[in-house]
């Protein structure tokens, strides 16, 4: 096929995805897709047909709120989950500090009192509700006055169960990054799922944060839920196709050593149009070995600094 008629084709398919979701009547729609593939465009044109509305856009890394929210301008709000958990706590039961290193002064106060408890941080992450620890915790933190990252999402949590309507309903709401969300996180959107219709994206082949207790077995199973329905956006933007194509490999490659047990299988392309000029310009890889998986996660990191684009 001609360079034209790969452009053409594309650009034709490309615009298929973006309108099955944007057409959907669907209340629940879940988007699994790599990187570069406009994830944040088409949450910018899923929101534009509600501009004026009440909308929410939610992620958990600041950066990524900074990104979104101006990209998204003023047709949704744009928060941080636990920044949204901390302002609807807010309206509800006055003024909120949040401690950021609340954990650590608790976990002093524990041993100070004799009660030699850890590991907090974990066991709310992980909806551990009969642990001593979450008790302690909650009450040191009554205590204080004061509330930390995971503890926001948790009191908001038990407080929606009891109190839907705590939370507004919303026209839209869309949910970036879901891969790195962890059990309480995930409950958590479930419930405010009920507030208005719903769209997660997410790519299980991006997770980078089961240091905070996060799994991409969430995003998976919402894969396989019913509930959803599934679309796609095969089309990277962002990488020339020897990047496409080395990310692809390496997947591949781990696959066949038998990792990535579960893995959403989905295509990742280079956009020509987009990336022709640059794909010409830089055609030659250098490649590196890579030695080091972990469990169902290959680790990137050695591999990827050394394949470079020349």
């Amino acid at each position: 096929m001609t360079e034209a008629g790969i452009i053409a084709k594309q650009s034709e398919e490309r615009t298929r995805c973006l309108d099955a979701v944007l057409k959907s009547n669907a209340s629940k729609k879940l988007i699994v897709a790599g990187a570069g593939t406009g994830k944040t465009f088409t949450f910018s044109k899923l929101l534009g047909q509600h501009e004026g509305s009440a909308n929410l856009a939610l992620t958990f890394i600041r950066k990524l709120v900074e990104d979104m929210a101006a990209s998204l301008g003023a047709s949704a709000e744009v928060k941080t989950l636990h920044a949204f958990c901390k302002k609807v706590l807010h309206q509800q039961n006055g003024r909120i500090e949040l401690a950021p290193y609340l954990p650590k002064i608790i976990e002093g106060d524990a041993n100070l009192l004799g009660t030699p408890l850890a590991g907090f941080e974990s066991k709310i992450r992980n909806l551990d509700e009969t642990s001593a620890e979450l008790a302690f915790y909650l009450r040191r933190g009554d205590y204080y006055s004061v509330i930390g990252f995971d503890d926001a999402v948790y009191r908001l949590y038990k407080a929606i169960q009891s109190n839907p309507t705590i939370v507004p309903s919303y026209d839209q709401i869309v949910v970036d990054e879901f891969q790195d969300f962890n059990p309480l996180e995930v409950a958590f959107i479930a419930e405010i799922s009920k507030r208005g219709k719903i769209l997660i994206v997410g790519d299980d082949d991006q997770a980078v944060y089961d240091g905070r207790d996060a799994s991409p077995d969430h995003l998976r199973a919402l894969y396989q839920s019913p509930e959803f329905e599934k679309f796609e956006l095969p089309f990277c933007s962002r990488c020339t196709k020897v990047v496409v194509d080395a990310t692809n490999s390496i997947i591949q490659s781990a696959q066949q050593a038998g990792h990535f047990q579960g893995r959403v299988a989905k295509r990742y392309e280079c956009y020509w149009e987009d990336k022709a000029a640059d794909s010409r310009k830089y055609q030659k890889l250098i490649t590196a070995q890579g030695h080091s998986v972990l469990g169902n996660k290959l680790l990137f990191q050695g591999v990827m600094q050394k394949f470079i684009a020349i």
